[in-house]
């Protein structure tokens, strides 16, 4: 996921965190930079979607225009248009089909280019989560190559002041993002660090950066087993190439088994979710991985999404996701679209909820609209999974270990999971994502029957 953006549950496909039972804490990523995208995303297919040039005339109109013609849940819209003259933002916030739509937002078009397609992103490069005492901010993970691992932070650390105010009262005053300021370059924030009893106060400035979304792969030992680890942060156009090679190096380790890192992915582009997925599931190259499904306005469109390349020579027994209520979107349906192919088992905690996704559209001068536009199914069943997916072992993140240390909560119930069969500890419920039986060798499940390859002017790799 991108760094920096202090939302509740994760920028990549920005939504409102749907209500919750009381939890030890609350999660925010504070992404230091521009919103954390997830797998989303919709397109058309007889030439009519619009164009960059079809969007200039007003925001508002423009946003309004594409909502009714492609939003998935149109026919929800109210009977009129707010005014022409209102911003893209206004717009979108007075068309949204509540309560369902927690998703939709317009961002910056030059960050999301630069995002998606290059892997680079501005801001401080780390993620949050407030601690259960509300009094500081737990350091999820640093970004590599950003200005928060050049300072000298890294996960685990707690943060108790923001530029001179304490996180107590940011969190009270609920202006914990706020206080991050501006994903611009050359701004700088003033962190006061607590670590092994000691506090340190840090001024980092925000400066563009490259995000590596694959990181810490590494293969452990245990029980004679030769388990492979991998942190997958987001699906962008750079993550399937350093995806690709992550694995050749575990396989060429020997590894038998493998533990992908989910907790931190807010999702990405859905072509980059499908060739990750060819690479999990060999013998399903090529094979249906996701239907996409329009409006009822726009079912002509309606396609298929197919199993990316395999790797030549590299498979694994068993494969056990890591997952928390910031795994959203594109993760989610890797982990779905996954379920008719191999058995992809779920460690953590429950994800965001995120079946829907879209195919963003320019607005104005430097604007993006992320309308939701589609939903989906894979091969047996329909996404209908807004609650979250439930993971088969519960276990909490304490941010006190490294990515890929075996003592590591996540991981080592993923491991025990993988040498003994069971949870270490209850299970919180989850079952495969399956809802019914498998149609018939060569029939699409009724959900999707009318589902085709796609087939028109838009590039459908930009869905998220």
């Amino acid at each position: 996921m991108k760094p920096d953006t202090a939302l509740a549950v994760v920028p990549r496909c920005r939504r409102t965190p749907r209500p919750r039972a009381a939890k030890p804490m609350s999660i925010g990523i504070a992404i230091a930079t521009s919103l954390v995208l997830s797998a989303c995303g919709g397109g058309g297919g007889d030439g009519s979607a619009p164009s960059a040039t079809a969007v200039t005339a007003t925001e508002g109109r423009a946003v309004a225009t594409y909502m009714r013609d492609w939003y998935l849940w149109n026919d929800r819209l109210p009977a009129t248009d707010p005014p022409e003259a209102d911003s893209a933002e206004a717009t979108l916030e007075a068309l949204r089909a509540r309560p369902i739509d927690r998703y939709s937002y317009v961002e910056p078009r030059a960050v999301a280019q630069a995002f998606f397609d290059e892997g680079r992103t501005v801001g401080l490069g780390l993620g949050y989560a407030v601690a259960p005492d509300q009094a500081s901010l737990a350091v999820r993970f640093v970004q590599p190559d950003s200005p928060a691992a050049a300072a000298g932070l890294v996960r685990g650390d707690r943060i108790v002041a923001v530029d001179g105010t304490a996180v107590a009262t940011l969190v009270a005053e609920n202006r914990v993002t706020a206080a991050f300021g501006p994903t611009t370059a050359g701004v700088s924030v003033e962190l006061s660090i607590q670590r092994a009893g000691a506090t340190t106060v840090l001024t980092i400035t925000k400066a563009a950066y490259d995000f590596r979304a694959v990181q810490a792969d590494r293969v452990v030992d245990v029980a004679g087993r030769r388990i492979g680890y991998v942190y997958l942060s987001s699906f962008t156009d750079p993550t399937v190439p350093a995806w690709r090679d992550a694995l050749a190096r575990l396989a060429a380790a020997g590894a038998q088994d493998l533990v992908v890192d989910l907790r931190d992915n807010g999702g990405g582009r859905l072509a980059a979710a499908a060739a990750i997925a060819g690479t999990l599931a060999p013998g399903a190259a090529d094979q249906p991985f996701w239907f996409v499904r329009f409006n009822a306005r726009r079912a002509a469109s309606d396609y298929i999404v197919r199993m990316g390349a395999p790797l030549a020579g590299v498979s694994f027994d068993r494969v056990v996701a890591l997952t928390s209520g910031v795994t959203c979107s594109a993760s989610e349906l890797l982990v779905f679209g996954l379920a008719p192919w191999r058995t992809v088992e779920r460690v953590g905690g429950t994800t965001c909820g995120k079946p829907v996704g879209f195919n963003p559209q320019p607005v104005g001068a430097d604007k993006l609209l992320n309308a939701v536009s589609f939903g989906g199914a894979n091969r047996d069943a329909p996404a209908d999974y807004f609650d979250g997916l439930a993971p088969r072992c519960a276990a909490t993140d304490d941010w006190r270990h490294p990515l890929g240390d075996p003592a590591d909560p996540l991981f080592a119930a993923a491991v025990s999971l993988i040498t003994t069969g069971a949870c270490p500890v209850p299970a919180a419920g989850g079952t495969p994502p399956t809802a019914k039986a498998p149609p018939a060798p060569g029939q699409a499940p009724e959900s999707a029957r009318t589902a085709r390859p796609w087939r028109g002017p838009l590039d459908w790799t930009d869905l998220r």
